[in-house]
């Protein structure tokens, strides 16, 4: 036994944990705000999270395929996935929200689309018989098959295929006091990954945006940020006399109700470009 544990103990000193790649646009969200989502990192497994809803008929519930992935996850050691077998229905994972009639709110988290259509629904009964409707899609593109062997990555960061952010602020209107939240595919095949899901009572306008980013093996030689639509436009840019090995900042002048878009630029040629929010979203 003695033997085994120095076994384990040399194996810990001479081949330490590989750092994990950070790379990371987002809203500076305050430490202070609370997540509403329950189980939001998914590391209690399905835990609170419903899918197969008992209102699908049994064609439809046997379409999608729903479990937690241990393999995938963009933060921690677990993500919600979901596969579609045809493009003959739309499914999702769900979860109620209790919120307040005229409050900000915002529903952010991390996807990654695979040959699939992302829809996410955030919806609540309302007086009268009406529906609040509030949609965010995201589609994945057919290059990222092309890549690496058609299409060099460093051209084609921008197209998606990893994991995206995807935000949408909204009012709840008064008489609703239930969001209903639902994220999964929309009439396509394909599969989906999901993790680092947010619901928070803040403005996006109050909020700058941060970048942080840590590569194993690489070092940063630059940073540049501008808005998505004028890239003309820079907001921020820095460049390291010595590269650096990681870089995490909250960025001046900037307002987390825009779209930002971050090129970095790293000591081996290549670059890494982030969105905040993805530049694929569309909001109904």
């Amino acid at each position: 036994m003695r033997t085994i544990v120095l076994l384990i103990w040399f194996e810990m000193i001479i081949f330490p944990l590989l750092a994990a790649e950070v790379a990371t646009l987002e809203p500076a969200i305050p430490d202070n705000v609370v997540n509403l989502i329950k189980n939001p990192g998914i590391e209690e497994g399905d835990k609170d999270w419903i899918n197969n809803n008992p209102r699908y008929h049994k064609e439809r519930a046997d379409n999608f395929i729903f479990k937690v992935d241990s393999t995938k996850a963009f933060v921690g050691s677990k993500c919600l996935y979901m596969a579609s077998k045809s493009n003959k229905f739309s499914g999702y994972w769900e979860q109620n929200i209790p919120v307040e009639p005229g409050k900000h709110y915002l529903f952010q988290m991390r996807a990654k689309v695979n040959n699939s259509n992302l829809m996410v629904l955030l919806w609540g009964g309302l007086p009268g018989g009406k529906r609040f409707d509030n949609r965010i899609a995201l589609s994945s593109s057919a290059a990222d098959y092309l890549i690496p062997l058609y299409l060099k990555s460093q051209y084609t960061s921008e197209l998606g295929g990893g994991w995206e952010l995807v935000n949408r602020e909204f009012i709840v209107p008064p008489g609703m006091n239930l969001l209903l939240l639902s994220m999964g595919i929309y009439f396509a095949g394909g599969n989906i990954l999901f993790d680092e899901i947010g619901l928070y009572q803040v403005e996006l306008k109050n909020l700058p945006v941060k970048l942080n980013i840590s590569i194993p093996d690489k070092k940063i030689k630059s940073i540049k940020i501008n808005l998505q639509r004028t890239e003309g436009d820079i907001i921020y840019e820095r460049h390291f006399a010595t590269p650096q090995p990681t870089f995490k900042e909250t960025i001046p002048g900037t307002a987390a109700d825009h779209a930002y878009a971050a090129e970095i630029n790293l000591d081996d040629g290549s670059r890494k470009i982030l969105f905040c929010p993805s530049k694929n979203q569309k909001m109904e």
